[in-house]
């Protein structure tokens, strides 16, 4: 396995008219790659995103297959161990869009991530459920530490363009809406070290007398337990709030 902190991992994204660069890589030293995997058929091929096992021993992403016969693409998520070896596959080809934003359960045990219908955690080696039914799920999930909890958002408007908060509990798939968060969230929200509290930033514009708006942010704090939102800083400037973390060396 490689040393903590010294691997790259990415993808290659796969054009029918040049294929060479489909698959799965990693990087130890600038200028330099190794290809780990390659997976496509015509139209497959690792992409789009991928995600790293919480003991650092496996790696799961998104492939894809087209069928040149009927147009129509299907999408599939498989593991591969960090060495490049154990190729496996964890859901049946589908036709089903996988948007990606794929989350390890702390355990290991499962990956959790958003399709076109929704939130579905599949089990490794165990099948795959379907955790909430959205379709206006965004495209990104925060897992909150120690508390097996996901963050997400949902659209609730597009014009002007604002989400809702929602929490999901992995130990009994529930869902509670943040009450009175209803606003144009810009990014991924950020939670504390301790699981209890996450923040993040509002983003709107604000009229001014020469008719051009004006960039105006705000910065929240909300805690998990209580729901409780507090408005932290109101400035043009203010972008994507992050909690520190103890260095461990």
């Amino acid at each position: 396995m490689p040393n903590q902190g010294s691997t790259i991992f990415y993808t290659g994204r796969y054009a029918r008219s040049n294929p060479t660069f489909a698959g799965l890589y990693n990087t130890t030293l600038p200028g330099y790659h190794t290809r780990l995997f390659t997976s496509y058929s015509l139209a497959g091929g690792a992409r789009d995103g991928l995600a790293i096992s919480p003991d650092g021993s496996k790696i799961v992403y998104k492939g894809e297959n087209y069928d040149p016969n009927t147009g129509t693409y299907t999408f599939f998520l498989k593991t591969i161990d960090i060495d490049g070896n154990n190729e496996t596959d964890i859901t049946t080809p589908s036709s089903e869009f996988i948007k990606g934003a794929f989350l390890w359960t702390e355990d290991g045990s499962a990956v959790v991530y958003v399709t076109e219908s929704g939130i579905k955690k599949t089990v490794i080696n165990g099948g795959t459920t379907t955790l909430v039914s959205d379709t206006r799920i965004v495209n990104e999930l925060v897992l909150v530490p120690t508390q097996n909890k996901i963050i997400y958002k949902v659209t609730s408007s597009i014009n002007p363009i604002k989400y809702q908060l929602n929490i999901l509990s992995l130990s009994d798939n529930s869902v509670v809406t943040v009450p009175n968060v209803n606003r144009y969230i810009r990014d991924r929200v950020s939670p504390s070290p301790d699981g209890t509290e996450i923040v993040y930033y509002e983003s709107n514009f604000l009229p001014s007398s020469n008719g051009v708006a004006q960039p105006n942010h705000r910065i929240y704090k909300l805690n998990l337990n209580t729901l409780v939102e507090t408005q932290l800083i109101s400035d043009s400037t203010a972008l994507s709030p992050s909690w520190s973390y103890k260095l461990v060396p």
